[in-house]
């Protein structure tokens, strides 16, 4: 793993032209992956991309749709692909990265505003939470290998509990070889432990139904009133942190 270095030279590749559609999307959702568009400009790029013809609408619309959950099929019409563009450009034209998902957080914490899943991705990544938990005190409590282990991959520039949980989670969904796969990715057996731990504890939680989803939503929106006006955006850690000194 190169950390966030690589950041720069995953840009050349989604934008150089001699590159096949595919190598490039690749890349774009690899720099979603390492949560780097929050990189300044990047979001931009990506559209320009689509306006100089090299991304199609709709792999503008699923690129971003990878990283912003635009769509809330309860109450509202969800962003379609027609209207990525537009919406996409008027975000922009006003408002850092950070102050998009902002707004997406808000929106999700009105009662009865959105479809929350268990062990949301989007919660896990932008507020590090596990359902109503802060992942780090869950996880350090009762899974501490997977702890260790995902302090040291944050270290490398990207947190192995976003969308690498997410894909290897499917594995276990669709009864795939989970072991095989940590082994192709890593060498280390303390990696290889720490990262079956990490996703396996995430996808149980995911997936248990012992636990009333109206519970853990109404702690977690009760969270996040609490401390909403002491949210700071943390570009080292790439999420918003609760910071005493803040005031929104």
């Amino acid at each position: 793993m190169k950390g966030r270095i690589i950041i720069p030279a995953l840009r050349d590749v989604a934008c150089d032209p001699q590159n096949s559609e595919f190598i490039r999307l690749g890349a774009w959702r690899l720099l979603g992956d390492m949560n780097a568009f929050d990189e300044p400009g990047m979001l931009s790029t990506l559209l320009e991309e689509h306006r100089a013809g090299r991304i199609t609408r709709s792999s503008l619309y699923w690129t971003v749709r990878h990283v912003v959950p635009i769509d809330d099929w309860l109450d509202t019409d969800p962003i379609a692909q027609s209207g990525i563009v537009d919406w996409l450009s008027a975000q922009l034209a006003k408002k850092t990265y950070a102050q998009i998902q902002l707004e997406i957080l808000d929106g999700m914490m009105k009662p009865e505003r959105y479809q929350m899943t268990r062990a949301d991705p989007f919660l896990r990544r932008m507020l590090n939470r596990l359902n109503d938990r802060d992942l780090d005190e869950w996880l350090k409590e009762s899974h501490p290998i997977a702890y260790q282990y995902r302090q040291r991959e944050l270290a490398k520039g990207y947190d192995p509990a976003d969308t690498l949980a997410t894909d290897l989670g499917s594995l276990i969904e669709w009864d795939g070889d989970l072991e095989a796969a940590v082994k192709d990715i890593y060498r280390e057996e303390s990696d290889r432990q720490g990262c079956k731990e990490l996703v396996t504890a995430i996808y149980k939680v995911r997936y248990d139904l012992s636990v009333r989803k109206d519970d853990w939503e109404d702690r977690l929106r009760e969270w996040y009133r609490a401390n909403r006006g002491h949210f700071v955006y943390d570009p080292k850690l790439h999420r918003f942190i609760v910071s005493i000194n803040a005031h929104n």
